[in-house]
């Protein structure tokens, strides 16, 4: 626990000791932004390659840095570190490394997404962390068209998804940005990305994110608009055939049904371009109070599954292709396609 008897603040300084991870017993200390963090130099080094190479440099007799004098309680080391990580992320990877939040599946995304970024090796580089961190993500987001779902806040993923190349996460990230976000279309003539690939990707909040519709770089939102009109060209003549099966009667109930149980609802609420939530919903309907045979029950649901599973491969090759031509263009950006 943190020594209630330490000023909260260095003079002079600005600083702010943190409130939960300045140990009195700690041997570490380390600044990221404004606040101070004082840890146990052997946990941390033993964790972490970017503070193992550091603490190596230096006895424990020495203090480092200019303002360490000002430091109370005798700290052995000072490192101002100068890597792309901000207080938040650094609280909930010692969160983790100290036991207090366990990293899991059932942790908030936004507490793994920060341990994510903490222990990366461009920033405080802690291997083991980083790799489970990478696979709980992972774990995060749906394998399974069928049961598909996405509760995350969408431009962070992708943010995540594209900077440590998670193409499962990735793929579900644009299907959900595809199918339920109102990314910048209008009065947006549809033409190749043009940005530098530098700036692609920008982090929001997670609160933004859920507010904020169409904050895509250029090319990404051209690559969900291209992606857009893949899946209605491929599942707009499935969702507008009816049904047949090797029954006759239970073709007929098809073509009775198939307007008000299934045209009607998608066009309602925008199914025409959500394939894996139209085709559960078509499996979902009790066709045999409709009259349909129990075989023709079976056989029907399976094919619809198989559809489920053909489209998220096809979304597979969609994007592959779409990245090559993102690529071919930004590196020519004179031509359009």
């Amino acid at each position: 626990m943190s020594n209630p008897s330490i000023p909260a603040t260095t003079a002079c300084e600005g600083l702010t000791q943190h409130n939960i991870y300045w140990f009195h017993d700690g041997s570490l200390v380390f600044r990221i932004q404004n606040h101070l963090f004082k840890v146990h130099r052997t946990l941390i080094s033993r964790h972490s390659r970017f503070f193992a190479s550091k603490v190596e440099q230096y006895s424990e007799e020495d203090v480092v840095g200019s303002n360490v004098a000002k430091i109370p309680h005798g700290v052995c080391i000072y490192l101002e570190v100068e890597r792309d990580v901000n207080a938040n992320d650094v609280e909930a990877l010692l969160g983790h490394l100290y036991h207090d939040v366990p990293l899991g599946r059932d942790l908030p995304f936004h507490l793994v997404a920060s341990i994510l970024r903490a222990s990366s090796p461009n920033q405080l580089d802690f291997p083991n962390i980083h790799s489970v961190a990478l696979e709980t993500l992972e774990a995060m987001f749906p394998t399974y068209p069928e049961s598909f779902s996405l509760p995350h806040p969408l431009h962070e993923s992708l943010n995540l998804t594209s900077k440590y190349k998670l193409p499962l996460v990735r793929k579900a990230v644009f299907y959900s940005l595809v199918t339920t976000t109102n990314f910048d279309t209008e009065e947006r003539p549809e033409k190749s990305p043009t940005v530098d690939p530098s700036e692609e990707h920008r982090s929001i909040s997670a609160s933004e994110t859920h507010h904020t519709c169409g904050i895509l770089s250029e090319s990404d939102a051209w690559l969900c608009r291209r992606l857009l009109a893949h899946i209605i060209d491929h599942f707009t003549p499935i969702l507008f055939t009816p049904a047949t099966t090797a029954h006759m009667a239970c073709t007929d109930v098809f073509a009775d049904m198939w307007m008000p149980l299934v045209i009607k609802p998608a066009l309602e609420d925008d199914g025409v371009y959500k394939p894996l939530e139209t085709l559960e919903r078509i499996k979902s309907i009790d066709w045999a109070m409709e009259g349909l045979c129990a075989s023709c029950v079976i056989e029907k649901r399976q094919e619809w599954t198989k559809e489920q599973y053909t489209v998220w491969r096809l979304i597979d090759g969609w994007l592959e292709t779409l990245d090559v031509q993102t690529v071919r263009v930004l590196e020519h950006p004179g031509n359009e396609m």
